[in-house]
């Protein structure tokens, strides 16, 4: 789940413990669930720490992790929604979905080289393997 978290309206919807509604993740996997007020209150909604559209303590086990809760956005919507984080539009794509676990990586600059009309594919993916190191020998 780690390009999905719910975005947060009035907060009724949502588990404070148990949903991925911070950015840094669902809240019991942060404090752990040693903690009493996750065995005491498993069924708070995050409606409990929202009063007047603004962020509340109340619960004094939240305080170290305030300053994560505090800079998520509380939306004027009716209900708490699903959101992709994968996409800056918060809409899920597969395209987002395939780029989302993958990494920027630097342009190969012997593309033209190795890759032209008349190449031989299995000579051009052993020189590439060459030039990367990834050539699968004894030396």
């Amino acid at each position: 789940m780690l390009h999905i978290r719910k975005g947060i309206s009035n907060g009724q919807d949502t588990s404070i413990w148990f949903d991925p509604w911070i950015k840094e993740g669902r809240i019991m996997d942060i404090i752990g669930r040693d903690d009493g007020n996750v065995a005491l209150y498993p069924n708070w909604k995050v409606n409990k720490v929202i009063h007047n559209n603004q962020w509340h303590l109340i619960v004094p086990s939240l305080a170290q992790i305030w300053h994560m809760i505090a800079k998520t956005c509380i939306h004027a919507q009716e209900r708490d929604f699903w959101k992709w984080t994968g996409n800056a539009s918060g809409r899920f794509s597969f395209k987002s979905s395939w780029e989302a676990p993958r990494l920027e990586s630097q342009k190969f600059e012997l593309h033209p080289i190795i890759w032209y009309h008349a190449h031989c594919p299995k000579m051009s993916s052993c020189l590439l393997r060459a030039l990367q190191d990834k050539l699968l020998t004894m030396d």
